[in-house]
């Protein structure tokens, strides 16, 4: 390279070609991939060429929202430049999030291979926007240690925590953006090696406490907030949170701990695997049917502590709509009467049928219950 040419690479960027945008870390600088490209004409005096070494979409995701079908897609492109023999390789990242396909589709690639250009053409200098780069790492950094370094330790429960946090903050109506979106794929993706779109819904979802997800959209920004801030600050920690979960011996074993976890808690089997089908959306009908990385989750306290109350509330309106009309085919018998006589057993005061354990109600949809134990039911006098 001439020193005319390299006199030039040095010279400061034109202030008139930098451009500003908000992004999820804050307002951030660039130049354009025409300018940049006008530049490497006009510096390298044509002499200089590009290729796509590497062009791939890393995922497709299909959801509804507000009634309306979306299409989110992301690129990832390596690009090369070649100047008077030299070579430079970089890659960009492409998003984009549309209600047509082919058009999310042309805007990710066309996104991907603009970034992986500029990129490449930085490594050339300031006359490339090089500093801009390091201002937006600055950016990156400021923002996203914001919270973690001050409160997010790389653990559950400290994860977990912040997004309760984030959502008494923010609530959960703070939409997740395609950039975060293309963040979190491209980390399950590059750096955990995991390409199964599922299994990635999956592992998010536990780790944040939002089991059941189809999409990273089905998430807020509350949720997803506390996992870009380790990606950026503490990335090798969190590889090693998704991948140090204690294996059981075998699926036989998970089982039988997560059948033991349930009757530690007083609840059923069945009401258990009605629960997480529900969260799921899908039909499970026995343990074995449950994927795995679900009943390593339950074998947690900090799963219970998290969902123990909505599991043991799972079909309680059903339940006591049965047992309402069990009184009502009794002569003169309050509901008041029966949850008294409950709690005189149990020793507990309950004030509604609704805080009756469901085994107790669930005798008191049986017509033999109501003949063997009537008369005492009928004498009990309830609080007041």
């Amino acid at each position: 390279m001439d020193e005319k040419t390299i006199n030039k690479l040095k010279e400061p960027l034109d202030e008139s070609a930098i451009k500003t945008r908000k992004t999820d870390y804050g307002e951030v600088d660039y130049i354009k991939s025409n300018f940049a490209i006008q530049q490497a004409n006009d510096i390298f005096n044509y002499n200089w060429t590009g290729e796509i070494v590497d062009l791939r979409k890393i995922s497709e995701e299909e959801f509804t929202k507000k009634g309306k079908t979306y299409y989110a897609i992301n690129f990832i492109c390596r690009y090369k430049i070649i100047v008077n023999g030299e070579t430079n390789e970089d890659v960009g990242f492409g998003s984009s999030t549309q209600g047509n396909k082919s058009s999310a589709t042309e805007t990710a690639v066309l996104s991907a291979v603009s970034d992986a250009i500029k990129r490449s053409l930085r490594h050339y200098g300031n006359q490339f926007g090089l500093s801009l780069y390091a201002e937006h790492q600055e950016v990156n950094d400021k923002s996203s240690s914001k919270s973690s370094n001050e409160t997010i330790e790389v653990t559950e429960k400290a994860i977990r925590n912040k997004v309760k946090e984030n959502i008494k903050k923010y609530g959960n109506s703070k939409d997740i953006s395609d950039k975060q979106h293309g963040v979190l794929k491209s980390f399950f993706v590059d750096e955990l090696n995991i390409e199964d779109e599922n299994k990635q819904h999956e592992m998010l979802g536990n780790l944040v406490g939002e089991r059941g997800i189809n999409s990273f959209y089905d998430l807020s920004y509350s949720h997803i907030d506390p996992v870009i801030n380790l990606i950026f600050n503490k990335k090798e920690q969190l590889k090693k949170l998704f991948n140090t979960e204690e294996e059981p011996d075998n699926t036989f074993d998970l089982i039988s701990k997560v059948k033991g976890k349930l009757e530690e808690k007083e609840v059923e089997n069945q009401k258990f695997i009605n629960w997480i089908g529900d969260k799921a959306n899908k039909d499970y009908n026995t343990f074995d049917s449950i994927p795995e990385n679900w009943l390593k989750e339950v074998v947690k306290d900090s799963f219970w502590d998290n969902n123990e109350k909505e599991i043991k509330q799972f079909g309680k309106s059903e339940l006591v709509k049965k047992v309402k009309e069990m009184i009502n085919n009794q002569t003169e018998i309050e509901p008041s009467q029966l949850y008294y006589y409950f709690g005189e057993q149990d020793d507990k005061e309950y004030n509604s049928l609704e805080e009756v354990p469901n085994k107790k109600l669930k005798l008191a949809t049986k017509q033999s219950f109501w003949d063997e134990h009537y008369t005492d039911i009928s004498e009990t006098i309830p609080f007041g």
